[in-house]
């Protein structure tokens, strides 16, 4: 689906940016405007999980799923290992409840799609509190490849040099604006936003679009 869950939270933000930076009347148009578009654009996700779950749910079904695969250094191993990260395995078998990234767990015919990402989401939290520390290892490890210049795989000077000359222009002008844009917060501070958003999402979730 085009409709995007990992953008919910960043929605009230966009409202309250409204609020404070637009002074006159036509602020609560422009909200009125603004939540049209998010029950436009959400309803269709909305109804399709009513008609399937019988339960309205914003969000998608592949929460669960998602915490299990991408904070699994089994499962990513050769995605680590593209982007020159790798897990000692004394490390990895000092994991607390290890048993949970080992493998997919098996779910019985009768459970569906809900009870299995509610099952994959209350064990996945488990785990990650289990071991904070590694998630905060991980996350730091998709803050770096989020921020940087190069593709995972990506290896010698040839396209080193392509990946710095298409994205390192787009770094550095974000880092520039860091610096002059504060004089025009009202434009400013809704693409700061985004920037920020979307690279904290990317690092504590890998859910998310890179660029």
């Amino acid at each position: 689906a085009l409709t995007r869950s990992f953008l919910l939270a960043f929605f009230p933000f966009m409202v309250l940016f409204v609020l404070i930076f637009v002074k006159d009347k036509s602020r609560w148009l422009y909200v009125g405007l603004a939540i049209l578009a998010f029950c436009l654009t959400m309803s269709p996700w909305i109804y399709r999980n009513y008609r399937l779950h019988h339960r309205f749910l914003l969000l998608s079904t592949r929460g669960g799923y998602n915490i299990w695969m991408r904070n699994n250094p089994y499962f990513i191993k050769d995605e680590l290992a593209a982007m020159g990260v790798e897990f000692p395995p004394e490390k990895l078998d000092k994991l607390k409840y290890r048993e949970y990234i080992l493998g997919y767990p098996d779910f019985s015919p009768d459970q569906g799609e809900l009870e299995r990402n509610e099952i994959l989401t209350r064990e996945g939290i488990k785990f990650l509190k289990a071991n904070f520390g590694f998630f905060l290892e991980l996350c730091w490890i998709r803050f770096k490849w989020t921020i940087g210049y190069k593709g995972i795989g990506l290896k010698g000077p040839l396209l080193s040099g392509i990946s710095l000359l298409s994205y390192g222009p787009v770094l550095l002008g974000f880092l520039v604006s860091l610096f002059v844009g504060w004089r025009k917060l009202v434009v400013s501070l809704p693409l700061w936003s985004v920037v920020g958003y979307f690279i904290l999402f990317y690092s504590l979730t890998h859910e998310g679009l890179r660029y």
